[in-house]
């Protein structure tokens, strides 16, 4: 793809209805200096200059989209409590509309960052990465379900392998889809590439492709075109 056809697909992106299913989390980014050990054991004392938070995980997609113009909307699970109405004004500042299911039995998943400069010093995760089920996937499907209706374009999978996109949830989204004619595209964990057979595309990572194919991407490197190929061959023979 050249520069031009590039830009002309992008210039169109505003006229564009997608929807974002995945799994949602909150970044909060701590910045810092850091001039000396603490004394009391042998590890950098970080003195905090800086803070900001913004949604992470599906977010990304769900921002990136909405930055080039598109009507975007997110469907995801978080917990029933203070991250998750974080999550929601950090959507709401990034431009897309949150559909956020509230699950009491997990936490909103978190991920805190910090970070001397553009360096990591620590990063420290809160997260339940169980599958949905019951009435909370019962509520994640009717969501989709109803945006399905409002003349969706494309639906984009963000898995991150957290537990929204589970069997069910893909099965309805590419049922769904068929009927309707939309786009699916699916960047899937390899754990879950089989649940999006018949997806418009998939977009696994290098590594992702390398493992979902049974191999070690740093003992066997396949280049990018064949690598796609046999990842497609695999999934039509399952």
């Amino acid at each position: 793809m050249n520069i031009a056809r590039a830009q002309e697909i992008i210039s169109r992106f505003n006229q564009h209805k997608i929807l974002v299913v995945g799994d949602i989390l909150l970044d909060h980014y701590i910045n810092g200096v850091v001039d000396r050990i603490n004394p009391e054991a042998p590890v950098p004392i970080l003195k905090v200059i800086g803070e900001r938070q913004e949604t992470g995980g599906a977010g990304n997609v769900a921002k990136n989209l909405s930055s080039l113009g598109a009507q975007t909307a997110l469907v995801s699970v978080v917990g029933d409590d203070d991250m998750a109405r974080e999550v929601d004004r950090a959507a709401a500042r990034e431009g897309y509309e949150p559909i956020l299911i509230r699950d009491k039995s997990r936490s909103t998943i978190r991920k805190q960052r910090y970070l001397v400069g553009e360096h990591h010093l620590l990063r420290v995760d809160y997260e339940n990465t169980a599958n949905i089920q019951g009435a909370i996937q019962d509520q994640v499907i009717a969501a989709i379900r109803q945006k399905f209706q409002g003349n969706l374009d494309a639906v984009i999978v963000s898995d991150y392998a957290k537990g929204v996109v589970n069997q069910s949830v893909a099965e309805m989204i590419l049922d769904e889809a068929g009927q309707n004619n939309i786009l699916v595209g699916a960047d899937i964990k390899p754990s879950r590439a089989q649940y999006f057979t018949g997806a418009t595309f998939v977009a696994p990572n290098i590594k992702e492709a390398h493992e979902f194919l049974g191999l070690n991407h740093l003992e066997q490197s396949i280049e990018p075109g064949e690598l796609a190929r046999m990842v497609y061959m695999k999934m039509c023979a399952d």
